[in-house]
Order: structure tokens, then C-alpha cells, then sequence
């Protein structure tokens, strides 16, 4: 059973279209979201922490 190339441009824009329309439902809800949400300004110790971790070496695993 033979396919035409007309049939499967159709097939192909068909999934494209449905794709493009879940990534626009999905950055339309992100969006959302991000509106909801305030940045945070750290604390003081937050601060404080984070400089620490940013003056020291990081090493992801010791070396026993």
C-alpha cells in the first residue's frame, strides 16, 4: 500500500501543528505561573552561606 508524498506533507503538518499548539498551552502556563511568583531576596545568613560556598572549592565526591 503505497503512500503519496501529499499524504504524508498532510500527516507531517498535522503533528506539527498539534506539537506547536502543546508547546504554546505549556509556555502560556509557565507564564502564568512566573507572574504569580515574586523574586526573593536571600536573608542575611542566606547571604552569608552562599558567599561561603561561592570562596570555597567545590568538589561534587571526596576522595576517601
Amino acid at each position: 500500500m503505497a503512500v503519496r508524498r501529499e499524504e504524508l506533507y498532510k500527516i507531517i503538518d498535522n503533528i506539527s501543528e498539534r506539537n506547536l499548539e502543546k508547546v504554546k498551552e505549556i509556555l502560556e502556563t509557565l507564564t502564568k505561573y512566573e507572574e504569580q511568583f515574586e523574586e526573593v531576596e536571600p536573608t542575611n545568613d542566606e547571604k552569608k552561606v552562599i558567599e561561603e560556598a561561592m570562596n570555597e572549592d567545590f568538589h561534587s565526591f571526596d576522595r576517601g
